[in-house]
């Protein structure tokens, strides 16, 4: 299917950011009730997650104080590392060599797979 009608599609907030970060969404209700709905919600071929550099986490998100952005990065670890088809970017390098890695990962996991 995918070499007959290729798609790709990049989103940067996708179901798993409930879990990672639910006070954006102001939602106070309980993982299981999150987590019967993941059934439902379409899961992707290939999840891309990025590992923040701290540095860079903390400038892009100055209201948040570094307990809650730590909080959140452990949570998306959890969250990525309990998913299938994720491969995990580290931004610690340099902008190239990310995007070298990344392009390399999806290339890998597609030749895998076909």
């Amino acid at each position: 299917k995918l070499i007959r009608n290729p798609n790709i599609h990049f989103f940067d907030r996708y179901y798993y950011d409930f879990f990672i970060d639910p006070k954006r969404y102001r939602m106070n209700i309980p993982n299981w009730i999150l987590e019967l709905f993941i059934w439902i919600v379409p899961q992707p071929d290939l999840t891309i997650m990025i590992k923040p550099n701290p540095n860079v986490f903390i400038k892009r998100k100055p209201e948040l104080p570094l307990k809650e952005l730590n909080r959140q990065s452990d949570n998306m670890y959890n969250v990525g590392n309990r998913l299938k088809n994720v491969i995990w970017i580290d931004t610690i390098e340099s902008i190239q060599s990310s995007k070298e890695n990344m392009l390399s990962m999806i290339l890998e996991t597609f030749r895998k797979n076909f």
